[in-house]
């Protein structure tokens, strides 16, 4: 049995989902969030079965979620629409985090965390931002607003 995620797609197959995740890239920069994700799930779906043996799957899942949270956080118009991006970004999220080099990165606990923390789950919101401080420090939340750290700090300080 391979290894999971480090398989390369034939170069044919290669060449149009990267082509769909550039201009899927392009959409983000120009924040056209749910054009983007289209973009990259009619990538993902040009990928074959089983999609975890494959490295562009992570790739394709890591865009999607970060472009429906970018929605979620910058461009929903209600509580409602936010709470429904939040959520899908969260569940792209946790099946790229099934790649096992992805467990690790701090990044995606920061990110899980703060879709915790503004779908009002604080608890897991904690759970996530403390492995953030564990491995980074207050540095983890550079450029964030405070609230993300403030929700451990009485954590921190016991």
């Amino acid at each position: 049995m391979s290894e999971k995620y480090t398989k390369r797609l034939p170069e044919e197959l290669n060449e149009q989902v990267k082509r769909l995740n550039r201009e899927g890239g392009d959409f983000q920069m120009e924040h056209k969030n749910l054009k983007a994700v289209d973009n990259f799930k009619k990538g993902y779906e040009l990928i074959p079965e089983p999609k975890d043996q494959w490295m562009y799957t992570s790739v394709l899942l890591a865009n999607i979620s970060e472009n429906y949270f970018l929605k979620a956080f910058f461009r929903s118009k209600s509580k409602e629409e936010s709470e429904k991006y939040y959520l899908l970004s969260l569940e792209h999220l946790m099946e790229f985090m099934k790649n096992p080099r992805q467990i690790e990165a701090v990044h995606n606990h920061l990110r899980i965390g703060q879709i915790w923390y503004e779908l009002g789950n604080f608890d897991n919101a904690k759970e996530e931002l403390m492995r953030v401080y564990l491995a980074e420090g207050k540095d983890g939340f550079k450029g964030l607003n405070t609230k993300y750290y403030d929700l451990i700090k009485n954590e921190i300080e016991k």
